[in-house]
């Protein structure tokens, strides 16, 4: 429940900024960061209801899924942790304000997010050879 609100405050948060912007500054608006960032904040939504909805009743029910189903837990997993990563960074960072295009941050983003992908699955791999290996 906390974090359903917390999802909610944070995409009325920042519907309200752009409703700001339009009113009060306009110009912001044509800022690529500010729509970089809403598209990413929604991903990140929509991905955490995906989540809540499907993923978790698995995980819950079969502790076994998530090593019998890596695609469908690392996947996730990396659009989440990458979308939040990316989102914290494009809020810190001010000097690519009217700089960076709408298409380069979303290039950015998907190569996090594949880079997440790449590193959990290679850990992942090296576990499951660790875990065959004999003992001895």
């Amino acid at each position: 429940m906390a974090l359903r609100s917390g999802f909610t405050l944070l995409l009325i948060s920042g519907f309200g900024l752009i409703l700001y912007y339009w009113l009060k500054s306009p110009e912001l608006l044509s800022n690529p960061k500010i729509w970089a960032k809403t598209a990413i904040v929604t991903i990140a939504a929509v991905n955490g209801f995906w989540i809540e909805r499907k993923l978790l009743p698995f995980t819950e029910r079969d502790r076994l899924f998530a090593a019998s189903s890596p695609l469908k837990v690392i996947v996730p997993l990396s659009i989440s942790w990458g979308s939040w990563t990316s989102a914290f960074v494009l809020g810190a960072w001010k000097s690519i304000n009217f700089v960076a295009s709408f298409q380069f941050l979303m290039g950015a983003y998907v190569a996090i997010v594949l880079f997440i992908a790449c590193v959990l699955f290679i850990l992942r791999a090296m576990r499951v050879e660790n875990s065959l290996a004999p003992r001895g």
